[in-house]
């Protein structure tokens, strides 16, 4: 039902930019990655400032492997909101598949330094064993 709103709402307000942003995140949540991927890339065509919609893309990308193009995204969410610690976060996943685990440490530590609770940096540290 929910996505059948959102599309709904789509259909109504096609140039809010939290329509389409949303509408994007429901069909990334529903494994429809491409779909999403269009839809956030047309989120950020209507508000390229948007640091949310930026880092809805990077993990959009990250799903379908794109690692630097999502790089990319998360890097763009956090020069628009340098507090955003969940998307430091997801720069440290990125980096630790592309196999790169001192980027990967340096953005989990980021993200720390500005959430010292942040329980992805943490878990993320301790199950690579970068928590020592």
């Amino acid at each position: 039902a929910k996505n059948a709103t959102t599309r709904f709402s789509f259909s109504i307000a096609p140039e809010s930019e939290f329509v389409v942003n949303n509408l994007g995140d429901v069909m990334l949540a529903k494994g429809l990655v491409p779909e999403g991927i269009e839809y956030l890339k047309r989120a950020t065509e209507i508000n390229p400032y948007n640091p949310f919609i930026h880092f809805n893309l990077g993990l959009g990308y990250s799903r379908t492997e794109k690692y630097d193009t999502a790089i990319e995204q998360f890097n763009k969410s956090v020069e628009l909101l340098p507090g955003f610690a969940d998307a430091y976060n997801s720069l440290g996943v990125v980096y630790y598949k592309k196999g790169d685990k001192d980027a990967a440490k340096s953005m989990w530590k980021k993200a720390l330094e500005i959430h010292p609770s942040h329980n992805g940096a943490l878990t993320n540290l301790h199950l690579t064993g970068m928590d020592k």
